[in-house]
């Protein structure tokens, strides 16, 4: 879905470090056992560091006892729980792996009133990524776990082959070709099967007439409100519109996440 004009120009505004967000409105979330919480030190120190200048609320957590299945699938449900627990409009739900490279974008610039999901598609293989994503604390958002989490999918790549699904199950109501994809994501079992099935989803919620609470975004340099992307695909490199990057860890990482200082804030 096109990002609306004004979403636009609040992201330049952002970019110039006006109008800052409201305190606890926003929470970053990232869900990691402890051996990654040790693993992603650096990582979530630089997150932690972030979101704390803007008064963000900042959750690290294990995941909650009552989910079950796969991690991946654990740390959504987990997702899903705080939303009933916490007090805040909006969360982004990242990854351990993932650090802030430009810390004078605040989250505003990349949601606004008329969707309660944002996700970002991978620019090099156009696969809907869970790495990184907003989810807004309303009926719409915690159904949406829901349907994320319950996602009767027994296909490749874990929670992003099920979010797939999932956006099929939600977005493509009566599209014709809808089944014939969700059966090609049930048989997809390498990479290459996974593949078509990405490409086949895209196909049916391109011609999907439902309203939609959910935006999926590029995430690319051409789109300047792009969340994450993955750290060894630029060589490591970033830009003054970067925000997120994905995969900061080894082999992947080829430099390593800014240490936040406040000069990063204010130059």
């Amino acid at each position: 879905t096109p990002f609306p004009s004004n979403v636009v120009q609040r992201a330049k505004a952002f970019l110039d470090n006006e109008n800052p967000d409201k305190p606890n409105e926003f929470a970053i979330i990232i869900v990691a056992d402890p051996n990654a919480q040790i693993k992603y030190k650096a990582n979530i120190e630089n997150v932690k560091c972030y979101a704390d200048h803007y008064q963000y609320t900042f959750i690290v957590t294990d995941t909650d006892s009552s989910c079950k299945g796969h991690f991946f699938f654990k740390k959504h449900c987990t997702v899903r729980n705080l939303m009933d627990t916490q007090d805040f409009k909006w969360a982004l739900v990242i990854d351990g792996d993932v650090a802030v490279v430009n810390f004078k974008r605040q989250l505003t610039e990349f949601v606004s009133d008329d969707v309660s999901v944002v996700h970002g598609i991978r620019f090099h293989n156009n696969e809907i990524c869970a790495c990184a994503y907003f989810i807004r604390n309303d009926n719409y958002g915690k159904e949406y776990m829901n349907g994320w989490v319950n996602a009767d999918y027994n296909g490749f790549n874990y929670d992003n082959g099920a979010l797939h699904y999932h956006l099929l199950e939600t977005l493509a109501s009566g599209v014709s070709g809808k089944e014939k994809c969700k059966q090609k994501g049930q048989k997809s079992r390498d990479l290459n099967s996974y593949d078509q099935f990405v490409k086949c989803v895209h196909e049916v919620l391109s011609i999907s007439p439902c309203e939609r609470r959910v935006r999926l975004m590029e995430n690319s340099e051409r789109n300047p409100q792009w969340i994450a992307i993955d750290s060894n695909r630029p060589k490591g490199t970033w830009t003054n519109t970067s925000f997120l990057h994905h995969a900061m860890k080894p082999p992947y990482q080829l430099r390593k996440a800014p240490k936040c200082s406040r000069s990063y804030f204010e130059g």
